[in-house]
């Protein structure tokens, strides 16, 4: 039973240490546009017979797509969606998702991600040729006064698994029909979505977390000196 219980407190305490990684990230794209912070959902097993020792594990890891804060920058190529919902990008992987609005226009006139992925509007990738770019909050791209697309701002159903993979893109696990095209997205133009990282929110946990570390660590020790001292007595005998 004692090997049972300390293999349950070194579980325990893994599955702990990936939590105050998870949190140490969410932290660190606190600036960054668009990011959605990641929440680590545990599971508690037993091990053994008689349901005990009580093992904690790691479930699953899922972005709380909470919308954060507007932020204005004043460029045109900027974008924030108002409401819910995903711009819509293609990437040589196939197409992903994003919510983090920093576009350009690359060297072939279109317009694209900071990576360089192209901005999917409803007729396909959107070209701007033209000097002046208004994007209204229906997400028409209008340029030179005429509509040239319309940007394609998609939500996702309830339960979707969303897979991070950097620079902000999601891949959607399921089959694209299952998508809802938002009708109003409520675009703005010039403005980006800030994190919607809380400081102080993941400061708490950060606190919590470590509580919970330094308690695995005196069990681990209490566990070891019961075992020492039956060492001894047996040693004795």
């Amino acid at each position: 039973m004692a090997v049972e219980f300390t293999s349950g407190i070194v579980l325990g305490a893994v599955a702990l240490e990936r939590r105050l990684q998870l949190i140490a990230h969410n932290l660190a794209n606190l600036d960054t546009p668009g990011f959605k912070r990641e929440v680590m959902a545990l599971k508690a097993r037993s091990m053994g017979q008689g349901g005990y020792p009580l093992v904690v594990e790691i479930a699953e890891r899922v972005p709380d797509l909470s919308p954060g804060t507007m932020k204005p920058t004043g460029n045109p190529l900027d974008l924030a969606i108002g409401s819910e919902g995903f711009f819509v990008v293609e990437t040589p992987q196939g197409v992903r998702y994003t919510r983090k609005g920093t576009f350009r226009v690359d060297e072939e006139g279109y317009l694209v991600t900071s990576q360089g992925y192209r901005v999917l509007g409803k007729g396909g990738a959107i070209a701007l040729e033209g000097a002046e770019v208004v994007v209204n909050e229906a997400g028409d791209v209008i340029v030179g006064g005429e509509v040239v697309d319309s940007l394609r701002v998609v939500s996702f159903p309830k339960g979707a698994k969303l897979i991070r993979e950097g620079d902000g893109l999601f891949r959607f696990e399921g089959p694209e029909g299952e998508l809802t095209e938002v009708e109003d997205p409520q675009v703005k133009q010039g403005f980006l979505e800030g994190s919607n990282v809380s400081p102080v929110l993941e400061m708490v946990k950060l606190i919590e977390v470590s509580r919970i570390f330094e308690a695995y660590q005196r069990a681990l020790h209490t566990v070891d000196d019961i075992a020492r001292g039956a060492l001894e007595e047996i040693m004795r005998v």
